[in-house]
Parts: C-alpha cells; sequence; structure tokens
C-alpha cells in the first residue's frame, strides 16, 4: 500500500471518529453490553445516574477515549456486516436500533435477520466490554461518560481532544 493511501486512509479514520464521537456513538458499549446504531448509546432501563458522570477525571477522560478510539475498527466492520445482512433480506438496517442481545434488545428485529445479526452483535459486544474494562472503566462509568457526553459540551470537547490526541 502507498504511503498516500495510507495517509489517506488514517486521515478519513480521524475524521471518522471525530464524526462518531459528534453523533453520539453510533455503537457504543452500554451496562449490558452495547448499541448499535443508536444516538442513545444507552439501553432502555440502564441509564446511569446523572450525577455520577458530572465529574470526570482527566485519566477518566484519556480512558474512554483510548476505549472509543479502540473500539472503532470492529464497530464500522460489524455494522458493515449487520447492514450487508439486512441489504440482503430487502431490508435497510438504518431504520433499526441493535443493542446487545437479550428479549427485549432484539424484538424489533425482523424474524427474517434476527438470528444472522445475533452472532456478529454478540461479537462485538464481547470485544467491546472488554476493551472498555481493559481501558479502567466499568461499563457502568463508560455509560454514565456516554451520556454525560452527549450533554455536557465541555465534557465532550475534553472527550474529543484526547481521541484526537491518540489517532495516529
Amino acid at each position: 500500500m502507498s504511503f498516500y493511501r495510507c495517509y489517506a486512509q488514517g486521515r478519513f479514520r480521524s475524521r471518522l471518529i471525530r464524526f462518531t464521537l459528534a453523533s453520539g456513538f453510533a455503537l457504543a458499549c452500554v451496562a449490558g453490553g452495547l448499541s448499535v446504531g443508536s444516538p442513545q448509546g444507552l439501553m432502555p432501563g440502564r441509564r446511569p445516574p446523572a450525577a455520577y458522570a458530572q465529574i470526570a477525571t482527566e485519566e477518566e477522560i484519556q480512558s474512554y477515549a483510548s476505549a472509543i478510539v479502540g473500539m472503532e475498527d470492529a464497530r464500522l466492520a460489524t455494522y458493515a456486516e449487520i447492514s450487508d445482512i439486512f441489504t440482503e433480506a430487502g431490508l435497510n438496517a438504518s431504520d433499526y436500533r441493535f443493542a446487545c442481545p437479550d428479549a427485549e434488545s432484539l424484538a424489533d428485529i425482523p424474524n427474517q435477520v434476527r438470528s444472522q445479526v445475533k452472532a456478529p452483535l454478540i461479537s462485538y459486544c464481547n470485544s467491546a466490554r472488554e476493551l472498555v474494562e481493559d481501558s479502567g472503566l466499568t461499563a457502568e462509568r463508560f455509560n454514565a461518560l456516554t451520556q454525560s457526553f452527549q450533554t455536557d459540551a465541555a465534557l465532550a470537547n475534553r472527550i474529543r481532544a484526547a481521541a484526537a490526541e491518540l489517532q495516529p
């Protein structure tokens, strides 16, 4: 691969991660796993207390940024795989919310694709959860930061800056 192509891909990836951060995490870890295609990034009924994320340490910001940058490639690949499954079935994946499999999270997924979607979703969920925990955060703390990211501009700016520093 040429230098220019690597450089261009790196610039694209950097912009994509910034877009992902700005759009509220198309795929994000949640207390029960992750949410795919959900701008909220949290599963219903699993919202952490708002006060829990009001004060974020610099270490938590770095850990959070590391986790989201680390899961970006898998997030993109998983969404592409799920989107292909939907397209082959004549459906549009963007019309649905995907979350780590439990009875509630898969209920809205059409039966014709549900079993095919479950495996890549579980795989991504497990790896994303592991990345979050390896970064030093609990899933609950990650969720609290995700929720605060969406409503706290100062926190969002700190996270974006930390993620940008981690870009190759």
